[in-house]
């Protein structure tokens, strides 16, 4: 089940991967065969970002999704989808960016005490209007 929100910042929850709407869209027919052939997606969206949430490191799921799907179309790590995790909430991490994210050119986070939250930068693409 895909969830849709309306908040374009989106709640990391233990291990991430954060894909870029527009990387899904570019390769949409793989990923609606992925979808049917291997399993149904899960995740969250919000029209900018898709996330998807494990509770194990390594996640072996999105792990298999990465190996079997994602690279093989050629998406690249940073630039397409990032895996990442969340961190406990402390006076180290307050108000800075989410540990991983900050190699990521168009992507946004920060670590508050309601959680860890990621949202694409304003200077990104702009949202799209689709069905997933």
């Amino acid at each position: 089940m895909i969830t849709i929100e309306t908040s374009k910042k989106l709640k990391v929850r233990f291990t991430t991967l954060v894909l870029r709407i527009q990387s899904i869209l570019e390769h949409h027919n793989a990923f609606r065969i992925y979808n049917v052939i291997h399993q149904p997606f899960w995740g969250v969206q919000n029209k900018e970002l898709f996330l998807q949430h494990e509770m194990c490191w390594p996640p072996p799921e999105l792990k298999k999704q990465i190996e079997q799907l994602l690279l093989p179309l050629g998406m690249k790590e940073l630039q397409d989808f990032v895996l990442i995790q969340d961190v406990p909430y402390d006076y180290l991490y307050s108000g800075r960016i989410l540990p991983g994210t900050e190699n990521c050119d168009w992507l946004e986070s920060e670590v508050t005490r309601e959680g860890c939250y990621v949202w694409l930068k304003p200077t990104c693409d702009t949202p799209i209007k689709i069905g997933l």
